[in-house]
């Protein structure tokens, strides 16, 4: 089993990290490649109808990943 990792990193917010990560991980995962996200922490996340925060750019990870991991293991901490 071979594992290779990308990590997308910057300096600020709103600079188009989710969005870059999103793209490389969907194109990764047309060719039939499995893979992993991992968003660490998420801060301005929102309520959830049953009073959880809800990491938005996490979900968008997984969405666009076809990761079937828990949004929970993907963004363990989740701040508003």
């Amino acid at each position: 089993m071979r594992f290779k990792s990308i990590l997308i990193t910057g300096t600020d917010t709103g600079v188009g990290k989710t969005a870059v990560t999103c793209g490389i991980a969907a194109a990764l995962s047309h060719r039939g490649h499995q893979v992993g996200v991992f968003k660490p922490a998420e801060t301005g996340c929102a309520h959830a109808a049953d009073g959880s925060l809800h990491p938005a750019d996490a979900a968008r990870l997984k969405f666009f990943s076809g990761c079937e991991d828990d949004l929970q293991a993907i963004c363990p901490y989740a701040l508003r």
